[in-house]
């Protein structure tokens, strides 16, 4: 399924709206690419564009019913990627403005949105996948996800071949998806691994 026609698109809204989470990672797939470029200029650096489009897509995804009353989904989609920006920009100075105090206390759990406590849960159980991990495997996956090396990069670097890297990243990922689908927080998976 793609989005080549206002048409499709609106099939493909209506299945997220009912939660479907293939219809959504089409949908992400189709405007994280889109809106990365904008969120770049905006916040000035690309991990945080990436930050800003996961916790767009999450918010997306967490008020999907919203979907239904929208008409033009691109304009939406950016409207609330721009929000999050913001947001994200408005954060980041005043987390700068008082690191110090930051440094010393450790926030509460009610000092946290429900997004943030479903995302941490989320990066809490990916971490555990990724350290039970085969040996070579896990640093294989870290390697490719955390170093940001290519497959070829990567089997260079191990003197083994691309097709071991290629599978070993596949397994650990099939391995991760799983998880987080027993756990109920599938989406992660596609907010987490979607653009890469």
């Amino acid at each position: 399924m793609s989005l080549q026609s206002a048409y499709q698109e609106k099939e493909v809204l209506q299945r997220v709206v009912e939660g479907d989470e293939n219809a959504f990672a089409v949908l992400y797939r189709h405007y994280a690419r889109k809106v990365f470029p904008f969120l770049v200029k905006l916040t000035g650096s690309e991990n945080a564009a990436e930050d800003v489009i996961q916790n767009t897509f999450l918010s997306l995804w967490l008020n999907r019913v919203r979907l239904q009353e929208i008409d033009n989904i691109s304009g939406y989609i950016f409207r609330t990627a721009g929000n999050h920006a913001y947001n994200w920009l408005a954060k980041n100075k005043s987390m700068q403005k008082h690191e110090a105090i930051a440094a010393s206390h450790a926030p509460s759990p009610q000092d946290f949105t429900s997004q943030e406590i479903l995302f941490r849960e989320a990066q809490k159980i990916i971490s555990e996948i990724v350290d039970d991990l085969p040996g070579q495997r896990r640093k294989i996956y870290k390697l490719y996800r955390e170093e940001r090396l290519s497959y070829n990069e990567i089997a260079e670097q191990l003197n083994i071949s691309p097709s071991t890297v290629r599978n070993a990243v596949a397994s650990a990922l099939e391995s991760i998806r799983e998880k987080l689908r027993e756990s109920g927080l599938y989406i992660f998976f596609i907010l987490f691994f979607g653009s890469r």
